[in-house]
């Protein structure tokens, strides 16, 4: 199944699918054995940050290997991206999906490269992930103040980009939350009548499960989770017992970074697709 289509399913069944923003192998292989546990499909992405450091190709034969050991089903994602030159590489190497981040561009701008991304992505069969309205914070290079999507705005987008699913700025922020008292939940829950495309949720790491739930049921098929599992790795290279490794075997960070992201992995992936009982 590819993509877009296990989106819609989602949407159509009430799930989400779980997708981490993975820094390193150790991470992508870590939530390829949690989805594997889990008997359930993860998105695995990545800043264009990391693809420039390492190269479209080499970062997805990670991915390719990490899927190959556990036998699990992944998709592989470019997460907020403006640089096409790179988008491209991506989709040529054989990405399952792009996300064009237009969001900080007037929509006529945004509406045009969306276009060009979708035009390119749609000829590899890759599907393409859109945004309208800021998410605020800082992810991937790109930081912005928080941004209410323009409903008028954003059906032009949806009706003119070409895209597959939509990432709607509606007080949501990348890291942690100061304050949830910004969040125009009338905004999001409206957007899939809007757009009718599934809704991706930016600014995963700090909401509740009562807002998870909440954001599913308005067709969110996509939930991102960065900032918990930078935590876990930061705190898996910060204890005690790892600078206490560390010298002797420094091959212990790997198996620290590799349980730490296997945890948070496995969390979210049952939370946002549970086995048995309703969201």
């Amino acid at each position: 199944m590819q993509i877009s289509d296990h989106m819609k399913d989602a949407v159509e069944k009430g799930y989400a699918l779980a997708a981490f923003n993975a820094p390193s192998f150790d991470a992508m292989s870590a939530i390829a054995k949690a989805a594997k546990v889990q008997d359930k499909p993860v998105i695995i992405q990545t800043s264009a940050r990391l693809v420039k450091q390492h190269t479209a190709d080499a970062v997805g034969q990670w991915f390719r290997t990490a899927k190959k050991i556990w036998g699990a089903q992944c998709y592989l994602h470019l997460d907020h991206c403006v640089d096409l030159a790179l988008i491209s590489d991506c989709i040529d190497a054989g990405w399952d999906m792009v996300m064009f981040d237009g969001s900080h561009f007037e929509i006529g701008k945004n509406i045009d490269l969306s276009q060009q991304v979708s035009a390119m992505a749609h000829r590899k069969g890759v599907a393409v992930e859109g945004e309208i309205g800021c998410i605020g914070g800082e992810e991937d290079g790109l930081s912005a103040d928080a941004n209410y999507a323009n409903p008028d705005e954003t059906a032009r987008l949806v009706a003119e980009g070409g895209l597959d699913c939509i990432a709607v700025g509606f007080g949501n922020v990348h890291g942690d939350y100061e304050t949830k008292a910004n969040l125009r939940w009338d905004i999001y829950e409206a957007a899939y009548d809007v757009t009718g495309l599934p809704l991706v949720l930016h600014g995963g790491s700090g909401l509740t499960d009562a807002e998870f739930a909440r954001a599913i049921r308005a067709k969110s098929a996509k939930v991102n989770i960065s900032t918990d599992l930078k935590k876990a790795y930061v705190q898996a290279l910060e204890s005690a017992e790892m600078k206490g490794k560390i010298l002797s075997a420094p091959s212990a960070v790997h198996d620290a970074i590799f349980e730490s992201c296997f945890d948070v992995a496995g969390t979210y992936i049952n939370k946002f697709n549970p086995t048995e009982g309703t969201l």
